[in-house]
């Protein structure tokens, strides 16, 4: 009888011991898991974009290039909630007939550090850069220059002239010009 009590005593110990041990690697398993899924966040980027199009000033024809790619050796973006965000590089290109280039710049968000202040410029990224319309000025293309996966950007305007010469605007900039430009007529 007393080997039986000390055999069931002993299973009984080794049952304990065997259950206080999964659920020891349970847990351990659990604080693994959650451990890895707070790890760094992803960097997100806005995929890479073209467009070609022909736009008519004056009379002749010009063909507008313009490609977004994602700067991977610019500095990172990080949003308030840790988000981080690449910056893109964008060129705009423009020829004429027979191919005849008459303008070719790389934008970057540092391209239009006098338009903004330097804590918008931190926050920022270059989003896109897209045809606005023909003036008698030039060809207009209106820049999304914004903080990221939100509403808020700062309109800025590139206007290029029939010689490839570029002016920068910003939205403000082109009302005062039209208000005086209206007082003057009157």
């Amino acid at each position: 009888m007393k080997r039986r009590v000390s055999h069931i005593i002993l299973v009984t110990i080794t049952v304990l011991l065997a259950a206080c041990t999964a659920n020891t690697r349970k847990h351990n398993d659990k604080q693994v898991l959650i451990y890895m899924d707070n790890g760094s966040p992803e960097e997100q980027r806005l995929e890479a974009f073209q467009d070609a199009q022909s736009i008519s000033l004056n009379n002749i024809e010009y063909n507008s290039y313009i490609t977004r790619t994602p700067g991977d050796s610019l500095p990172r973006v990080t949003d308030k909630d840790g988000n981080v965000y690449i910056d893109n590089e964008i060129t705009l290109r423009i020829t004429r007939e027979n191919n005849i280039q008459i303008f070719n710049r790389t934008f970057t968000k540092n391209s239009f550090v006098s338009f903004v202040s330097s804590e918008f410029l931190q926050e920022a990224i270059l989003e896109r850069i897209v045809y606005n319309k023909t003036s008698t000025d030039g060809i207009e293309y209106a820049v999304s220059l914004c903080y990221p996966q939100t509403d808020l950007y700062m309109p800025i305007f590139i206007i290029i002239d029939s010689y490839g010469n570029m002016t920068l605007q910003t939205e403000e900039t082109t009302e005062e010009d039209e208000h005086e430009n209206t007082a003057s007529q009157t």
